[in-house]
């Protein structure tokens, strides 16, 4: 079995773990588990040397999210807190428009880490009076390269 075969195993609805393996370098694998012990012991029982390969857990949730609820983003802003790579802040706003437009829906993507600024924005415009109808969205580039904090 794969070691990507883990996240659909062992489904329990208690958290979310990020372990960490030495397989030719650090990676990291997203267990469901009650505890640190047993999310170690499920990627453990996957590898070929057991637990001399597992370096770390770290919990990521307390709850588990279905994807429907995990994608739904309220207006407002959001923010992803990564170790490594810093902060990226989400800004989900209706934009107002005058009679007779399209509607539009801005998100805004955000990089909080050495060097702040503006990744690119996105903009789904369409009618929203009729269900189902098609919308145009379009995706604006903002910086190129940032430096990592």
């Amino acid at each position: 079995m794969k070691l990507i075969d883990l996240l659909n195993e062992n489904i329990i609805e208690e958290g979310l773990y990020s372990v960490t393996v030495d397989l030719m370098g650090p990676m990291k694998v997203q267990v469901k588990a009650k505890d640190e012990k047993e999310a170690k012991k499920i990627v453990a029982s996957k590898l070929q040397r057991g637990m001399r390969d597992v370096k770390g857990v770290k919990k990521i949730s307390e709850e588990i999210k279905p994807l429907d609820e995990a994608i739904n983003l309220p207006e407002g802003t959001h923010e992803v807190k990564t170790d490594r790579f810093g902060i990226i802040r989400f800004i989900v706003d209706e934009n107002v428009v005058g009679p007779g437009y399209p509607q539009q829906l801005m998100i805004q993507v955000n990089y909080i880490g050495g060097s702040a600024g503006q990744i690119g924005h996105f903009i789904i415009e369409g009618n929203i009076r009729k269900p189902k109808s098609p919308a145009k969205v379009i995706f604006k580039k903002g910086k190129t390269s940032v430096k990592l904090p």
